[in-house]
């Protein structure tokens, strides 16, 4: 069997258009790859004029200094010998040029090719111990490259899986992240949620707050400011009646002496309405006074509720003749309050010094305010006859009140009684 076919190059161009090429190319590789290819295309029909396309083409190579280019060349040329049926100069080609020049150069297809090709040869030349050995070697050559061959296929497949592998790696990890990131954004909108709903409880917590202070006012306008103003409508009247019967009663015939005691009764009875409706006026500007200041939260602060304790009560008992003195911590740090907790404060110490100038018949009073940390301590006492009788409780419903003031900012109330009265 002929092999000499092995090695040629699959032509898909006439000759006529690979002239043409030739003649317009200007690339050194395209003209190199130009002139092996009409090499082939003569080798069947013209074997000298492939052989002179060969040589044009080692030239080329050889001047550019392609290596590949040039084992074909090689090739070429002594498969042209070979057509030619120069069997021996095909055989020197081979052993003395070619087959070394792939060998030295590592063009192992080349050589496997040309290993083939002088097994030919060798037949052609009746040495068929020769060419059992060239087709052995051949044989030999071509299982190693296809063990190459399979070799880099596998690597070529375990680089695929490799690549696969990072790509479903990364494609875990975008879906770890995605999933990562979704959770986030569904934590961070939960959080708005949460947010918004905290937000909506606080707004309803002050607008009830807001309509419970109101109504507290409304409550406070109508029963204390309401009534002190009932009562001064009605004492405002109370003199003009005096002075009615007054005249009816000189109408009646009476003497000077009785008109004239009747004037004096008059203009007292009038003095003293006088006098309560003062009292009664001052007690509402006090009241409305204390409404403002509970409203105002420019009032909000430790300082503030301090001060306004020390100005009423040093008011309230200075009008009763009762001396008070006050133990108030220096340096009172500036804390704020809440509206509520100053309020019900306010409201406790009121109520005690109001008992005090009531009931105690005291003559000495003290007011003492205390920070430690977080805890305010404010103490009230008195030097009078104490706070029970034999009966019972002297004054029934406020210190109810003041228990119930003092229980809602989370406080406790004590009361000493003994000589005098101690309240913290």
């Amino acid at each position: 069997m002929n092999n000499a076919a092995h090695g040629q190059m699959a032509v898909g161009l006439d000759k006529d258009s690979l002239r043409q090429a030739l003649a317009t190319q200007r690339s050194d590789t395209a003209r190199i790859a130009t002139l092996i290819l009409l090499g082939q295309q003569y080798f069947s029909t013209q074997p000298d004029t492939a052989i002179v396309y060969y040589q044009q083409a080692l030239q080329l190579a050889r001047a550019f200094g392609d290596v590949n280019a040039q084992a074909l060349v090689w090739q070429g040329l002594a498969q042209g010998q070979y057509l030619k049926g120069n069997y021996a100069a095909a055989e020197r080609l081979l052993l003395g040029r070619a087959l070394p020049f792939a060998t030295r150069h590592g063009q192992r297809e080349v050589h496997r090719s040309l290993l083939l090709l002088l097994s030919d040869v060798e037949i052609a030349l009746g040495r068929p111990r020769q060419a059992l050995e060239y087709r052995r070697r051949y044989d030999s050559l071509s299982q190693s490259l296809a063990q190459k061959e399979k070799q880099a296929m596998r690597q070529r497949v375990w680089l695929v899986i490799a690549v696969a592998g990072v790509l479903l790696l990364g494609a875990l990890f975008v879906g770890i992240w995605s999933y990562y990131r979704q959770r986030q954004l569904l934590r961070a909108r939960e959080a708005e949620v949460l947010q918004v709903r905290q937000e909506n409880v606080r707004l309803r917590a002050t607008l009830e707050g807001l309509v419970g202070e109101r109504q507290r006012i409304s409550k406070e306008m109508h029963d204390d400011v309401g009534s002190g103003l009932t009562s001064l409508l009605f004492m405002s009247r109370t003199p003009g009646v005096g002075a009615d019967g007054g005249d009816a009663g000189d109408g009646s015939g009476a003497g000077g002496d009785g008109a004239g005691g009747g004037a004096g009764g008059d203009a007292a009875g009038d003095h003293a309405t006088i006098i309560r409706m003062q009292q009664t006026a001052e007690q509402l500007i006090r009241k409305m006074n204390e409404i403002v200041w509970t409203l105002s939260h420019d009032q909000d602060s430790l300082e503030s509720l301090v001060a306004y304790i020390r100005s009423n009560a040093a008011e309230m008992l200075g009008q009763a003749g009762i001396d008070v003195r006050f133990n108030i911590d220096e340096d009172l740090p500036e804390k704020a309050l809440t509206q509520e907790f100053r309020r019900n404060v306010y409201l406790v110490v009121k109520e005690a010094v109001h008992n005090i100038v009531r009931h105690s018949g005291a003559s000495v009073a003290e007011i003492g305010v205390h920070l430690n940390g977080w805890e305010l301590t404010v103490v009230v006492q008195d030097n009078g006859k104490g706070i029970y009788k034999a009966g019972g409780n002297r004054w029934g419903n406020g210190m109810k009140n003041m228990q119930r003031r003092v229980e809602q900012v989370g406080g406790r109330m004590e009361i000493t009684a003994g000589g005098g009265r101690l309240l913290r």
